[in-house]
């Protein structure tokens, strides 16, 4: 069962991991350890810890997305962010759900206008 939660403190250690995880196994030539991951995670939960959700698969975190708002001219945007989900959990629609969670209340709190992001 999915539960999708706002991401506490106490959980960037195991989102580490998980993001760790994934870069080990699609490697793409970027090489993170568990403290480098934990560094950037930290930024981006302390730059907008209200748009920092974590997907739970049976109440094991498995997947986590931050992102943040921005001013732009034409209003708020959401912008980037870290989406990744562990790999044994792939194709499950977990990524989906997250992201529509984290529009919804972007659109909600801060009146989001678009959705800005590099691939």
């Amino acid at each position: 069962m999915l539960n999708i939660r706002s991401v506490k403190k106490e959980d960037l250690e195991i989102l580490s991991e998980i993001f760790t995880k994934v870069y080990e196994v699609f490697d793409v030539g970027e090489k993170w350890t568990t403290e480098t991951a934990h560094k950037l995670i930290e930024w981006w939960f302390e730059k907008q810890p209200d748009l920092a959700f974590l997907a739970e698969w049976d109440d094991e975190i498995v997947a986590g997305l931050f992102s943040s708002v921005k001013p732009w001219w034409e209003g708020n945007i959401l912008f980037d962010g870290e989406l990744f989900v562990h790999p044994d959990f792939q194709n499950k629609k977990i990524g989906k759900a997250l992201l529509k969670n984290l529009i919804e209340e972007a659109i909600k709190k801060y009146d989001v206008k678009k959705f800005s992001a590099f691939t």
